[in-house]
């Protein structure tokens, strides 16, 4: 997707989603090569004419952490722990949630002090 920019510079942001990555040649469901669609969609965005600002990796990952090596990206890493962290992102894992221990769960969201009231049980 490009937009203006500041003068007459575009940006460029590519994003690549749902990958559903599975690493060391194993097969996603059994049957599709992950690691190999990942690879001919990053060789594309390297062939691209025009350099993209930032390249987004967005949706069902699975294995990624492996495929990717993100333990290497130390600064990653520590924003993702610190954006996890924040109060908003864990009252947010609740919302829409009926499964696992009750205090995690939120089935329904219609007011802030939803996250207030007792698990339904």
């Amino acid at each position: 997707m490009a937009s203006q920019a500041a003068g007459n510079r575009s940006t460029l942001i590519v994003q690549l989603t749902d990958t559903h990555i599975v690493a060391n040649a194993r097969l996603c469901l059994n049957q599709i090569d992950t690691s190999s669609f990942l690879r001919a969609a990053v060789e594309t965005v390297r062939t691209l004419t025009v350099r993209p600002d930032a390249v987004l990796i967005t949706g069902d990952l699975y294995n990624a952490q492996e495929f990717l090596d993100v333990r290497s990206y130390q600064n990653v890493l520590r924003w993702a722990e610190e954006i996890g962290a924040r109060p908003a992102v864990q009252r947010g894992k609740r919302v829409n949630k009926t499964w696992g221990p009750e205090d995690q769960q939120l089935a329904e969201r219609h007011d802030a002090s939803d996250f207030d009231r007792p698990a339904a049980t």
